[in-house]
């Protein structure tokens, strides 16, 4: 990897790092009684989800420039995302709704109600029928499998 894609992958450690503050901050929210501890600057970390998605779609366009033109490599590398991603998805889909089926509380996602279950598990949008489960840009909190 050149020196100038290694900077981006810092920008793209200072993206995970916003985010993980704005959950911690919605978390507080969620389950902290009383006082706040965090300041509310910490809600800057919404813009770390679209920073970390557009600086990953970059690191992949450029470093699979011209791979493409193979026949069978697009279903290869569709086959490796594929099982990159969904395995560990589903994982923690079915965590968290265990979790939901023991402590409903915990899963702030699912007391709203309106959840389709399939379209969570196979990371279809929700937009009409309510949250998913987890959403997957959730799981970039989670480290990468080889």
């Amino acid at each position: 990897m050149t020196n100038k894609l290694q900077g981006i992958q810092a920008l793209r450690g200072v993206a995970i790092l916003l985010v993980l503050v704005r959950h911690l901050f919605v978390m507080e929210g969620h389950f902290g009684h009383g006082e706040r501890l965090l300041p509310e600057i910490c809600r800057v970390g919404d813009g770390g989800v679209d920073l970390f998605f557009a600086i990953s779609g970059f690191i992949m366009v450029t470093i699979s420039r011209g791979r493409f033109e193979q026949p069978g490599i697009v279903g290869s590398f569709l086959y490796k995302r594929a099982t990159r991603i969904y395995p560990l998805y589903w994982f923690y889909s079915l965590v968290i709704l265990l979790t939901f089926i023991i402590s409903p509380s915990w899963v702030p996602a699912m007391k709203k109600g309106n959840v389709d279950l399939l379209a969570s598990f196979l990371l279809l949008p929700q937009v009409l029928n309510g949250p998913a489960i987890i959403r997957l840009e959730d799981l970039h909190l989670v480290p990468a499998l080889p």
